[in-house]
């Protein structure tokens, strides 16, 4: 016995048409625009979040906090070492002056006040009374200490310490740094990495 198929013909929805006619009629009226939008400007002005982490550093920002930078003397001769450079928010820790300042300045002043030394290549096979004695590591363990002394006398979550190094670094130095400042306890709660960038 053959079976029939019996289909019911849907009739026309009326309240399902309106529904679209009307969102389509706000989309249009929230994406007109009588005068073009410039290049690369949104019609619509929306509030939306930033990635802050991948933003890359400018080299004329401002340091608010102790910078060790640390990158390669000559990148086509890895021979010459590191230059180790420490850069300081304020000149000559003057605490009446104290104030940010843009990192070419900190640069200057890290010159001018022999905060910059080279720590040569054979670093990583070093003993470690060997490497404490380099005088590129003194640099760091010393000013370090003054930083400390003079800013972070008491414990707060915005005391911080930025490195900035090369990729090529070995974690040696840096190992060092983050147990140093280990070892002022709650006194420095956050160490801030930075990978170099600089501007053609």
């Amino acid at each position: 016995m053959a079976f029939r198929r019996i289909e019911a013909r849907k009739d026309f929805e009326l309240p399902t048409f309106i529904d679209i006619i009307f969102l389509l009629l706000i989309f249009f009226l929230l994406t007109y625009s009588p005068v073009p939008p410039k290049v690369g400007q949104s019609t619509l002005e929306l509030n939306l979040p930033e990635a802050a982490g991948t933003a890359k550093v400018n080299q004329n920002e401002k340091l608010e906090t102790m910078m060790i930078e640390i990158m390669p003397v000559n990148k086509e001769k890895p021979e010459m070492g590191l230059q180790v450079s420490v850069l300081l928010p304020f000149e000559n820790y003057d605490m009446e002056k104290a104030g940010a300042v843009a990192y070419k300045d900190a640069k200057k002043f890290a010159k001018t006040y022999q905060r910059e030394d080279v720590l040569p290549t054979e670093y990583v096979t070093l003993g470690k009374s060997e490497f404490m004695n380099l005088p590129a590591v003194k640099l760091i363990n010393d000013q370090l200490d003054r930083y400390v002394q003079e800013k972070f006398r008491i414990a707060k979550l915005t005391n911080r310490i930025e490195i900035r190094a090369d990729r090529s670094v070995s974690f040696r130095i840096i190992n060092f740094i983050i147990e140093k400042c280990s070892s002022y306890e709650d006194l420095i709660p956050s160490l801030v990495f930075r990978t170099m960038f600089r501007q053609e």
